[in-house]
Formats: C-alpha cells, structure tokens, sequence
C-alpha cells in the first residue's frame, strides 16, 4: 500500500472507511463519489495525528499559575491534524456536502484539481470570505450545485489563473 497514488471509492458510504492515515504520505488523487459525504471534513480529518496534551511546564508566580492554568485549558485535547501535503486532485463530487469548509481547504497545500460538482452548494461566500488561497489550484468544479451567484472578482483576487466550473455540464471550464 506504500506505493499507492490514486485511490477512488465510489458507490460506497464513506462512513464505512477509516485509517486512510497510513495512504496519505504518497496520495496524489482521491476521489469518493456517490459516497453520502455530507461534510468535507469526513474525507480530509481521517488523518489525525495525535491528540495534544495542555503543557505543563513549571509556575514560579500566581500570575504564571494563573496563565497555564487558562492555556492548559485552552490547549485540552486538541487534535493536530496532518494536512495532504501530496494531493494533487480531489474530488467529492456525488455527495451531499452543503458548504466548502475552509479549515479542510487548509489541508489542500498543493491541490491542483478540486472537483466538488453534483453537491448541495449554495454559496461560496465562506470561502471567500475567509481569504483562504489555494495557490496550486488550476481547476476547481463545482457544476450541477444550487449555488445563485458568484462574484468572479472576489474570486479572481483570490486566486488569478483558475479554471472554475459551475454550468450545468460536467466538466471543468
């Protein structure tokens, strides 16, 4: 499985899946179509490190108690989650998902072909709003989705080069 670059699973129910931690080191293309994903998260959150531990490095004052009483509290049981530092081509088209969310996108680095098409899309406002910049991104597909408008200017300030898809028909723009 070392070895393993592309990886495609359709016409299952993604939820079955898990462990896909030991495949993301080498995976250039994922693709879960017709999976019942609702969430990005559910495909890209599989790879979580390790949970962290609240630090607990030594107090000298009331006022250093104080402080890493309120970061070890802050820091509980965080999970550090690995991002796709390989994926090259993504897609979740097929699925149920209703919004891009853009701490998954984060863990895109390199992606190139993002392919989101026959979703429940219905803005992409988040994302945008957020600022969240693929640089590598040349394709993104979001065809047969209900999104109602989409600014291209903010778009193309975010992201100048970018073929994006949003027609009824299935390809890339």
């Amino acid at each position: 499985w070392r070895n393993m670059r592309k990886l495609e699973i359709d016409h299952s129910v993604f939820a079955h899946f898990s462990g896909l931690t030991a495949l993301q080191v080498g995976l250039t293309h994922f693709r879960v179509r017709y999976g019942e994903v609702k969430k990005m998260q559910e495909v890209l959150h599989d790879a979580v490190m390790e949970t962290r531990a609240a630090p607990t490095p030594q107090a000298n004052t009331s006022v250093d108690v104080w402080r890493q009483a309120a970061l070890a509290q802050f820091a509980e049981d965080r999970i550090k989650v690995r991002p796709w530092v390989c994926l090259l081509s993504l897609d979740l088209g097929h699925n149920e998902i209703k919004e891009i969310d853009v701490p998954c996108l984060e863990l895109l680095p390199v992606v190139q072909d993002l392919c989101l098409n026959n979703n429940l899309l219905t803005s992409l406002q988040g994302w945008l709003q957020a600022g969240c910049v693929l640089k590598q991104l040349t394709k993104l597909d979001l065809s047969n989705n209900a999104i109602s408008s989409l600014k291209a200017e903010r778009m193309t300030r975010a992201r100048r080069g970018t073929k994006t898809s949003t027609g009824s028909g299935g390809g890339g723009g």
